[in-house]
């Protein structure tokens, strides 16, 4: 009879991004939860994010990038800029209205994947389905002087 070696379960991946989002529904309607970990703030940010900072969120709904959001540090007085809460552990957190309409009922939290870190201060993450907005259509948004 042979001996079979058992080895215990490793988990590599089992931290994620440390960026996750949902969506929760209220009396007063929907908001997407979007929060990062305190091991996420240390490796995309250079550290915790102090009370000195707040969150700058962009999407950009041209097709093939609306996928993408980015998470930036801003200065709070920045037009733009999000306040974050705190949360447990030295997490932090921000509720956003949902810029594109989503069916009812609650999503669940969503790690995000990583798709890019373009510079220290800043991060590219992936979308889930349902918080994509809609692609920009060929010449959707311009006038029709400057299609021509």
């Amino acid at each position: 009879m042979a001996i079979v070696k058992i080895a215990p379960f490793e988990n590599v991946n089992a931290q994620g991004s440390g960026i996750a989002m949902s969506l929760s529904e209220t009396r007063a309607g929907q908001y997407i939860r979007l929060s990062v970990t305190l091991a996420a703030q240390e490796r995309y940010f250079d550290g915790p994010v102090t009370e000195s900072d707040a969150i700058s969120l962009e999407i950009d709904d041209a097709a093939g990038k609306n996928h993408l959001m980015r998470i930036a540090l801003a200065d709070p007085n920045t037009h733009g800029a999000i306040p974050f809460l705190k949360s447990v552990k030295g997490s932090i957190y921000v509720k956003l209205m949902p810029w594109n309409q989503v069916a009812s009922g609650k999503r669940p939290a969503k790690a995000m994947m990583v798709a890019a870190q373009p510079d220290a201060n800043s991060v590219l993450v992936k979308l889930p389905e349902w918080a994509r907005p809609p692609a920009r259509k060929l010449h959707q948004g311009k006038s029709i002087m400057e299609t021509c």
